[in-house]
């Protein structure tokens, strides 16, 4: 994870899937970030994910 004012954070991302968790909805475009504490991260902070190709894939609609 990336922030434009602050080096790199290593971490892993966990996409809850739906029917996994059928009493705690949540829209099926939800990714989870698992990081270290990061100072001045949260709600609305603009970041840059580099996720390895054979890892994830990301798509727009």
């Amino acid at each position: 994870m990336h922030r434009e004012d602050a080096p790199p954070v290593s971490g892993w991302i966990y996409f809850p899937h739906p029917d996994t968790k059928p009493t705690h909805f949540q829209t099926p475009d939800v990714l989870e970030l698992l990081l270290p504490w990061t100072e001045g991260l949260g709600y609305g902070t603009r970041i840059r994910l580099d996720v390895p190709a054979e890892q994830m894939s990301f798509r727009s609609e």
